[in-house]
């Protein structure tokens, strides 16, 4: 039972929250089809048509097609074509400067992924030694209640991250799992259950010392072990330091859009020109399709 606890794997699933099949068929409907966020994808390449049937109907371009856009000539169509050559100008800097904005994004948030992930290894490894210590120092008839006091610490801290600790879905899946007693549920303090646990285990330790149950060096041990996993437990939902700067997703997220906007601009422009020089046949044509796709 312990085992499949502490499973690196678990933080990557419900993690034993149960869900039921309405809440799964609910999820996969607004993550894959939902209607707003396919007409998001889309919007880029509905404006680049926009401005592909504007202009290539002909009126942009008195100078004729065939082609409508002449290296060799820079006086044909010189108004609409000089524009293509300068948005094409505008989105590669864009694009240049995106590629460097977004990589240092991509890997700052692998850095920040990995310190999460770490620190949910070493919250495992501390858990397993708070273990080894209560089995050890405690004294045999308090064994059992510390031992489930910290695998509750350990499961209130991953459902933390996962900010479900107050929920009742959190508080379901422990009682299923044997781990909540009647009482404690609401004892505990809201938006902080995992240090309320970790304060009954010291506090008990505390008190069976007092009895002269356990020696000094073993409460040591044990609170030792204690503040390693508290502190452990509380790395996994930081905000302060292993979340992206708000500043910085912002600026990241005007350049993409930034980009996005000249790129389609100058495909739509592009367009008008094939529209020009084909006309209505242009949508017959699967150059038109194929970067359609890619646009998009």
């Amino acid at each position: 039972m312990l085992s499949r606890k502490l499973s690196i794997d678990n933080i990557s699933d419900d993690h034993g929250v149960k869900r039921s099949p309405k809440d799964i068929v609910e999820h996969i409907k607004i993550t894959y089809f939902d209607k707003k966020k396919y007409f998001k994808d889309w919007l880029w390449v509905f404006g680049a048509l926009a401005l592909m049937i504007t202009f290539g109907v002909g009126w942009a371009f008195p100078d004729g097609g065939n082609p409508t856009c002449d290296p060799s000539d820079a006086g044909k169509n010189k108004t609409v074509c000089g524009m293509i050559d300068v948005l094409e100008a505008g989105e590669f800097n864009f694009a240049f400067l995106s590629g460097f904005i977004i990589a240092g994004f991509v890997s700052s948030g692998v850095k920040l992924w990995l310190a999460r992930r770490s620190a949910y290894v070493q919250l495992c490894s501390f858990t397993r030694n708070l273990l080894i210590n209560v089995a050890s120092f405690a004294p045999p008839e308090e064994r059992k209640l510390l031992a489930r006091w910290t695998i509750l610490g350990f499961e209130l801290s991953v459902l933390k991250a996962r900010d479900l600790a107050d929920a009742d879905e959190g508080k379901e899946y422990l009682e299923v799992s044997g781990l909540l007693a009647e009482d404690e549920w609401d004892t505990m303090v809201d938006g902080d259950r995992h240090t309320t646990v970790w304060y009954w285990i010291q506090a008990r330790a505390r008190e069976i010392s007092e009895r002269g149950l356990i020696d000094a060096n073993g409460l040591y041990f044990l609170g030792t072990a204690i503040d390693k996993s508290r502190d452990r437990a509380n790395d996994l939902m930081s905000p302060i330091d292993r979340d992206q700067p708000p500043p910085y997703i912002f600026v990241c997220a005007i350049l993409i859009n930034a980009n996005l906007l000249l790129y389609s601009m100058t495909k739509g422009m592009i367009w008008s020109t094939w529209m020009n020089d084909a006309g209505g046949s242009v949508f017959t044509e699967p150059r038109l399709y194929c970067d359609i796709l890619i646009l998009h």
